[in-house]
């Protein structure tokens, strides 16, 4: 058929002694624009788009059904060839039947619109170097598998514009994509829902490239979902509006040296109960796959018993950045989960809130690290920086907030190394660990960090705290070695330590130290202080400047058998409010010595307060 006209006009044909009927194949082609109207419903066996030239050949069904029995074809030779199809059903989803619009290398693009009042029911559909459009008011359905390309060079696109899209299979933007190919799919507005696995970036390395935009309208995926599938390709995801619902896991990097992208500048994208969200999740050697997930505006909402994972893959790398207004809310936040899995955060501002658990570094042998530059982090449980053996995490703090619900722990288990550094920002805990039983370190430069209940510096591993300037207030006791294999150390060399209940150098069987170079530290009147607190523990204080000052007593060897105190002022102020005690009960071993600086003490100095104690007091000078 050639031009306008209705398609139950003979004279349209070619042969002219009638137009297709059952069986039939319906050959198209036009010179100019123009518009075949259907009058009563039709069914071909087959239809071949010819050629249009770069004209449009629109099909008006008129209300009426077009039914095809056995494929639905483009001329792979032909140049612009333009099809737009409106006002009725057209219908092509019977089982092993062909849906094609290829067209070949070097041939001007393809392009089938469906328009207002289509209704396409298909079993499929596969095309490369051609677009297909889905305009508001159609509404097309796929029985079996969309490709955005299949094995092709060249550049392919589908576009949702308003319309309703349905695929009740696997989608596949491309499928077996070609190195030097790009396959797009466009959601602007309208909707897609895909009913099996949906995959964006698949085969035949770093060009080949699958490119999703949502700047609105409606995603819905059922299967999971496979930013950069495999064979080293490259899947990419822009979302600037819309939402994005995912029934099943969303892994931003698949497997076989994949790269992935999500790029979030406004939009939603929600996790259905139970489903993860993992940034180069699946890995296994040499998988070596890279994903980024990089916000700017939108939020991403993993809340509903899931988890957010940051490299959960072997031998893969991932990469999480929010800013701007991003948001991330997750139950449980993992980063660096996996053996020989890598993982890094860069938060500049926006808000990520875990109800759960934070994790950073959770394998061995893992490396996680999370650097917050501005915004605001909140978890509402526990927080883990370097958790399980042969893991390393860090936590870096230049600015922002830090909010942490229940205790920060560095270096939870043993064989694990955690550290924080704060450099500016606020940082709240409701408890403190450094070094768990792992070996955990904390430094600090700058900011505010404040702890509801106590500060521990290692408890059945090593901690050690370095406090050069800031302010760190622990609401409850600051303890410094606690527990039996336990080692402790502190350092203070400006800023301020404010602990309200006081503070616990080497406690109940570790051994701890505390060195002041400079600034202040303060035990407070909630509870007396303790150089060596029970049970064969070892604590020393040494004072080479700055103040130490004590607003309750201060014990130098307290408590149980074998416990050895020593306090050492070189230089600097200390003041005690109450009484200062060397060798408080049977069998400790309590040391003062004073080889420079000033001391004061509001009340007794007492020395070996029972039998079998020793206590003593030296001063030089």
């Amino acid at each position: 058929v050639g031009g306008s006209g209705t398609f139950s006009d003979t004279g349209m044909w070619t042969p002219s002694t009638g137009y297709p009927v059952d069986g039939d194949r319906a050959k198209f082609s036009t010179a100019s624009d123009g518009t075949v109207t259907w009058v009563g419903s039709v069914s071909n066996n087959e239809m071949q788009i010819v050629q249009t030239a770069g004209n449009t050949l629109t099909l008006d069904l008129g209300g009426n059904t077009y039914t095809l029995t056995n494929r639905f074809t483009f001329d792979s030779s032909k140049a612009n060839s333009y099809v737009s199809v409106t006002n009725g059903a057209f219908t092509l989803q019977q089982t092993n039947t062909t849906c094609e619009m290829k067209i070949g290398a070097g041939v001007g693009p393809a392009r089938l619109t469906f328009e207002n009042g289509a209704a396409a029911a298909l079993s499929g559909f596969t095309f490369y170097r051609s677009a297909l459009n889905v305009q508001t008011g159609a509404t097309v359905t796929f029985n079996g598998e969309c490709k955005i390309n299949d094995g092709a060079t060249g550049y392919s696109e589908m576009n949702v514009n308003g319309g309703d899209v349905i695929c009740n299979h696997h989608f596949k933007c491309p499928n077996n994509g070609m190195a030097g190919s790009t396959s797009v799919l466009n959601i602007a507005s309208g909707s897609l829902v895909s009913k099996q696995y949906f995959s964006v970036g698949d085969k035949s390395g770093p060009t080949s490239v699958g490119l999703l935009n949502l700047s609105g309208g409606y995603l819905e995926t059922w299967g999971t979902v496979w930013l950069g599938n495999s064979g080293g390709a490259c899947g990419i995801a822009n979302v600037s509006g819309g939402k994005w619902a995912s029934k099943g896991h969303f892994e931003v990097s698949h497997r076989e040296y994949t790269t992935a992208f999500l790029n979030m500048s406004g939009g939603e994208i929600e996790m259905a109960p139970t489903k993860y969200f993992g940034i180069a999740y699946a890995g296994g050697t040499p998988a070596s796959d890279t994903g980024t997930v990089s916000m700017t505006g939108g939020r991403i909402v993993v809340t509903n018993a899931s988890t957010f994972y940051v490299g959960a893959g072997s031998n893969c790398f991932g990469r999480c950045v929010v800013g701007g207004t991003g948001t991330i809310l997750s139950r449980d936040f993992y980063v660096a989960s996996s053996a020989a899995s890598e993982g890094e955060c860069l938060f500049t501002g926006g808000v990520v809130q875990v109800n759960s658990t934070l994790s950073v570094g959770g394998a061995s042998p893992s490396k996680g690290g999370i650097r917050i530059d501005g915004g605001a982090v909140t978890n509402l449980a526990n927080t883990y920086i370097g958790n399980n053996a042969g893991s390393q995490g860090s936590l870096a703090l230049d600015s922002g907030s830090l909010y942490v619900g229940s205790t920060l722990t560095v270096a939870n288990n043993a064989g694990a190394v955690g550290g924080v550094t704060m450099g500016g920002g606020t940082l709240y805990a409701a408890a403190f660990v450094v070094g768990g039983s792992g070996i955990g370190t904390m430094a600090m430069s700058n900011g505010a960090a404040t702890v509801g209940t106590d500060v521990t510096v290692g408890v059945n591993g090593t901690g050690t705290v370095d406090l050069v300037d800031g302010a760190l207030t622990v609401n409850g006791v600051f303890s410094v070695g606690k527990n039996v294999k336990s080692i402790g150390r502190a350092v203070v060399r400006g800023g301020v330590l404010n602990a309200v209940k006081g503070f616990r150098i080497g406690d109940w069987a570790g051994r701890g130290t505390l060195t002041v170079y400079g600034g202040t530290v303060i035990g407070g009147t909630g509870g007396g202080s303790s150089i060596g607190n029970g049970n064969s523990s070892t604590g020393a204080l040494v004072i080479a400047d700055g103040l130490v000052d004590v607003r309750n007593h201060l014990y130098i060897a307290n408590n149980g058998p074998s416990t050895v105190g020593r306090l050492t002022v070189e230089g600097g102020a200390l003041a005690v409010s109450n009484q200062l005690v060397a060798g408080n009960n049977a069998y400790t071993y309590g040391e003062i010595t004073v080889n420079g600086g000033n001391v004061w003490i509001g009340d007794d100095i007492r020395l070996g307060v029972t039998t079998n104690t020793y206590g003593s007091l030296t001063v030089n000078g």
